[in-house]
Order: C-alpha cells, then structure tokens, then sequence
C-alpha cells in the first residue's frame, strides 16, 4: 500500500483515505481488495480495513499488525522476528458502516 491516499473524504465527524488497487492474502490466494482508513475526528481512533469481493457480496476486513517474537535458545541459536499483516472479521453493523462510508468514494473498485 502506498503512502499517499487515492482518494480522500472529509465528512464532520470523520475522514477517510482510499488505496486502491491493493491485494490480501487469504488461506493461499492473494485477493484484490481496496484499503480504506477512516479516522474519527473526535476520539483519533483509525480503523484500517479491507473491502473485496466474497461470492456476489463485498466484505470488510479489519486489517492488523502482527508481530511474532522468537528468543534464541539452544535448540535455536537465532533470534527470530516476524512482522506481517493479518486480516481479522467485523461485526454486521461495522460492515455497513464501513461500506456506507466506501460507497462516497467515485473509483471504487467494489460498486454496491
């Protein structure tokens, strides 16, 4: 994902950036998907997520940091870390508020 935004909204309580163009592993395939991260004004808190298609439908995906941290010891006598990304579920009522919020963008690559 880039560092620029495609796309950005600004509405009273919140803003939004699009990135669009973006893949998502899920299990063994890479999926197309949109990132899209809407910060709300009022409390700072940022919500980075993942729209793609699921069958007919379009799904939101919360987007986490992950980091795995593995000691040296005997049997293993380097120190191992792991960064990544994983992609965990929302709630029904984040989905379609997330999806309202998508639907303002105009190249959006998952129309309703």
């Amino acid at each position: 994902m880039s560092a620029s935004a495609d796309e950005e909204l600004d509405f009273p309580d919140h803003s939004a950036r699009l990135h669009r163009g973006c893949k998502m592993r899920v299990g063994a395939r890479e999926v197309p998907c949109d990132r899209m991260v809407v910060v709300d004004k009022h409390t700072g808190q940022e919500d980075d997520v993942a729209i793609h298609r699921n069958g007919n439908r379009r799904a939101v995906k919360r987007v986490r940091e992950s980091f795995k941290f593995e000691p040296a010891d005997e049997s293993n006598p380097v120190q191992r870390e792991t960064f990544g990304l994983r992609a965990e579920p929302v709630s029904p009522e984040e989905e379609g508020r997330f999806l309202m919020v998508y639907d303002h963008f105009a190249n959006r690559a998952f129309p309703a």
